[in-house]
């Protein structure tokens, strides 16, 4: 009998992993970015994060290598997230934004792949897309960060606010839509790479998933 190795005892039901991450997601936005405002020490955005990290961690079936980077990584991550409270160091958080924001990436890059492999339209394929796009987006935001803590040139036009987490959410997802409403604009070279690879990605992915969704839709219901 072939043996199960332990970090791959994971739940069938992958829709109901994905539509967890998909909750985490929506909390990360809409309650950890509201109260970080209000707590100097931005707890809540830790733990949403923390939930985040967790939950896309056990979203896809994925395979035995990619999962023992993501475990690693993933809890390398929460460590020093948390750590951070403590050190409160610019080096030191712009290390753990770099390794969150490639963790995302990874997740993201995993499940394009997983909708690219699947045979058919259903609930898991859809949640997977919509998770991508939205961690790509807050990929942007941590990849943001990092760039402001390395050179802070990052100001804000239009608008006098702090310059906090959501902040960076925001100018991510703006970016990554093309939406570009002008209040905040990168000065620093660093910055303006990623908004160039960010609002390129975003429009790419939009293009090629819609595309692959579309035909095996197609082709599903030729069958």
């Amino acid at each position: 009998m072939k043996k199960i190795h332990p970090l791959k005892k994971r739940p069938k039901n992958l829709w109901r992993n994905n539509l967890i991450l998909l909750i985490s997601i929506v909390i990360f936005f809409i309650i950890g970015p509201a109260i970080s405002f209000i707590n100097k020490i931005p707890l809540l955005t830790y733990l949403t994060l923390t939930a985040l990290i967790y939950s896309s961690m056990y979203a896809l079936d994925f395979e035995k290598k990619t999962f023992k980077i993501l475990f690693i990584l993933g809890n390398t991550c929460v460590v020093l997230l948390w750590s951070d409270l403590i050190f409160d160091n610019v080096l030191y958080g712009t290390i753990i934004n770099g390794l969150i924001a490639a963790y995302m990436m990874i997740v993201s890059v995993s499940m394009i792949i997983h909708i690219a492999k699947s045979k058919e339209v259903n609930s898991d394929v859809i949640l997977s897309s919509i998770n991508g796009y939205l961690l790509l987006g807050i990929m942007g935001a941590l990849a943001l960060r990092s760039a402001d803590l390395l050179t802070p040139d990052f100001p804000i036009l239009s608008i006098q606010v702090q310059t906090g987490f959501v902040t960076y959410v925001y100018f991510s997802f703006v970016t990554l839509t093309t939406l570009g409403y002008g209040d905040i604009t990168p000065i620093a070279e660093s910055s303006r790479v990623i908004c160039m690879l960010l609002s390129i990605t975003g429009q790419l992915y939009l293009t090629i998933i819609i595309a692959m969704l579309v035909g095996k839709f197609l082709s599903s219901n030729k069958k």
